[in-house]
């Protein structure tokens, strides 16, 4: 064994890595202990000057020539290899984020040696420790397994296809059992062993670069992410997606799956923490969680939470740190055909949630379609990017129409996305008129923004469009509710461009607007009563009445109510107070009944109810002595994309300002007309 060196203030040298990662050395060489029993003999060496600068070129070129005879940092090109399945001769790696395009090229910069030097042991040890106890909940990895298998049955517009999910589950167990990480036996939990070499294993190939290659199948994309490669990344996404399995089910109990739940979440949150402070790159692992963790977030905290507007707000930096956006990204040279079609469709669905929690919060949007030129998720079956050829799938987009839609009828999660896409770029438009510091509203590019709207939708396939029929037919539920859902954002678009019209004429309601308030109200008791039908949907029914029947029905029952007090103040011509009543009842009766009292929104549902009943008490009680009159007259246009047949009135007048919300004093309901879908979660929850 070597003599010890010492540096120039006569201590003892360390290794590099001892050295970079501030861990303790014995000073032993060729090899020391440090390294010796952390696995990493061949990464063990000794830098003759390791704080000297390079001051020309020679010296630059002389490090460079050692650092290819001696082992480098985690980094380092044969370390990569070997924890990978390609070769880079044949793979091309995924872009990496750079602040300057030149910095990709330079081996030692400041920065770079900075963040090194910043990786001190007490860091490293926070990290291990959190990871083991990230680890320690693979004792429920029995339970998670069975939950995936609901969640594809409850969520059917799944951002991740279940072959990839499956695979990554297999590869997993695989992995843990036959390198002695997890033991199987009758008994539950399942016993778990060497769990910090197991952490230390998952962090040395989270902070190494994931090798994409675009002749990757679905079992080379799950290596690079699991198996011997397993990233925290993909532990926090099964533990993710059993999480919103779990309050999917309509088999949930509170009481029973609490601890599970609160576990879940936990490591949720803490596998996002460590995988974004650790990785070199944005993965599309850690894009998925993102989401996953988002939508779990949503229900646990509500939609209007600070927590879930960050998440929003790292969501789209993570998006735009891959390159998402840019339809360079999507080339086949770079990337598998499959994992193209899911960044599309997670892209998709991103912008939609952005312009969502961009009304909710009222703050601009954070992803703009002016700065976004990636193509739209082919309309094609689930399964067919994972095992369809680019020459297959050009002949299948040419048996497409026109427009880009299959002509089969087939629905899956690539058509939801890509309805959810055309109606976010409306709402995109309409966030420029709420949000601009200048308040005039332009009449005519508002007008024309709703006619725009409703082309768009005219322009659909016929199966895309809601039919209030549907659920007399042997069309799934799931599909009528997201078919009903859909129609509803299409329907909210003109009811909150109407709505700004209102605003400049603050002594009456136009009939258009009434016309969508009526229609939004009675598309929304349909679904509520077919609910029985979609019994996977409980926690969906809270978020619909509150964005879109709330707000319908304030509308409606100021107008009862004053065309009671003042019977000239007519109703346009196909309502009749009868039918608002009678929907406006069902209302009330909801917002008692659809929330427990542990649910985020009961309070205000109860609230709301007291409310809206009492208006409604005062307006029967008022109809004993004065009939309700319906109007009759016929106006220059009606309310675009309305299902049912009703004209156009001269409009009538009331002040929103006489309608007494005691039971709410401090919300303004007439501005609660934000869509947030309840962003929440998908199948159950049917958003993207």
């Amino acid at each position: 064994m070597s003599t010890p060196s010492r540096r120039r203030n006569r201590s003892l040298a360390s290794c590099e890595p001892c050295r970079k990662g501030k861990l303790r050395c014995d000073h032993q060489q060729p090899i020391c202990a440090s390294c010796r029993r952390r696995g990493r003999e061949s990464r063990c060496w000794y830098h003759p000057a390791p704080l000297t600068k390079q001051h020309n070129i020679q010296n630059q070129s002389r490090y460079k020539s050692h650092d290819r005879n001696c082992p480098g940092d985690r980094y380092d090109t044969d370390h990569i290899h070997s924890r990978g399945t390609h070769n880079s001769t044949t793979s091309i790696k995924a872009p990496s984020f750079q602040t300057w395009p030149f910095m990709s090229d330079l081996k030692f910069s400041p920065c770079r040696d900075s963040i090194a030097e910043s990786r001190n042991e007490k860091a490293h040890n926070e990290r291990l420790a959190s990871l083991v106890e990230i680890l320690q909940s693979l004792g429920f990895l029995p339970v998670i397994e069975n939950l995936l298998e609901d969640y594809f049955t409850f969520i059917s517009t799944a951002i991740v296809p279940k072959p990839i999910v499956s695979q990554i589950l297999d590869m997993i167990r695989d992995f843990l059992t036959t390198s002695g990480y997890l033991e199987i036996n009758s008994s539950f939990p399942i016993s778990l062993h060497n769990l910090h070499q197991l952490a230390q294993s998952i962090l040395d190939a989270t902070s190494s670069e994931a090798i994409i290659s675009p002749a990757m199948d679905v079992k080379g994309l799950c290596t690079a992410f699991s198996g011997h490669n397993l990233r925290v990344e993909t532990l926090g996404l099964l533990y993710t997606m059993a999480a919103r399995a779990t309050l999917s089910s309509h088999h949930y109990n509170k009481e029973r799956d609490a601890e599970f739940m609160q576990e879940m979440c936990w490591r949720s949150d803490s596998s996002l923490r460590l995988a974004r402070e650790i990785a070199p790159q944005t993965t599309d692992p850690i894009i998925w969680l993102a989401h996953e963790n988002l939508q779990l977030m949503s229900i646990i905290e509500g939609d209007a939470s600070l927590g879930v507007w960050r998440r929003v707000s790292d969501l789209a930096t993570d998006l735009f740190a891959l390159g998402l956006n840019r339809e360079a990204t999507y080339s086949p040279e770079l990337i598998p055909l499959f994992l193209a079609e899911c960044r599309r469709k997670i892209f998709a669905r991103a912008y939609y949630l952005d312009k969502i929690f961009s009304a909710v919060f009222n703050r601009p949007p954070r992803i703009s379609s002016r700065h976004a030129d990636c193509k739209l998720p082919l309309d094609i079956p689930d399964d067919a990017p994972l095992t369809t050829s680019l020459e297959d799938l050009r002949e299948i987009k040419s048996d497409s129409s026109h427009d880009d839609w299959n002509s089969d009828g087939i629905i899956s999660t690539a058509t939801w996305a890509r309805l959810r896409y055309i109606l976010g770029e409306f709402r995109e438009e309409i966030a420029e008129y709420q949000i601009r510091s200048t308040p005039a509203v332009d009449a005519t590019k508002l007008r024309d923004l709703s006619e725009r709207c409703r082309r768009a939708w005219c322009s659909l396939p016929a199966h895309l469009k809601y039919d209030t029929n549907c659920w007399t037919t042997d069309i799934p539920s799931a599909v009528c509710y997201m078919h009903g859902k859909i129609y509803l954002s299409y329907l909210h678009i003109h009811f909150q461009i109407y709505q700004m019209l209102n605003e400049c004429n603050s002594t009456s309601t136009s009939p258009e607007l009434l016309e969508l308030s009526t229609t939004m109200l009675e598309t929304f008791v349909l679904m509520a009563n077919s609910s029985s039908r979609a019994t996977k949907y409980p926690r969906d029914l809270p978020g619909l009445i509150l964005i879109y029947g709330l707000p319908s029905a304030i509308i409606l029952t100021a107008a009862l109510e004053a065309n009671t007090r003042d019977p000239t103040q007519l109703l346009p011509s196909g309502i009749k107070p009868s039918f608002l009543i009678r929907n406006i009842s069902v209302l009330v009766s909801q917002l008692e009944n659809i929330c427990s009292p542990d649910d985020t929104h009961y309070e205000f549902c109860f609230q709301a109810s007291k409310t809206i009943a009492r208006k409604l008490d005062s307006i029967l009680d008022s109809s004993t002595t004065l009939p309700l009159s319906p109007g009759i007259f016929t106006g220059p246009e009606r309310a675009p994309g309305i299902a049912t047949n009703t004209s156009q009135s001269e409009g009538f007048d009331y002040e929103s300002d006489t309608i007494d919300f005691s039971g709410l004093d401090n919300l303004d309901f007439s501005a609660w007309v934000i869509d947030i879908d309840f962003v929440t979660g998908d199948g159950i929850w049917n958003t993207i």
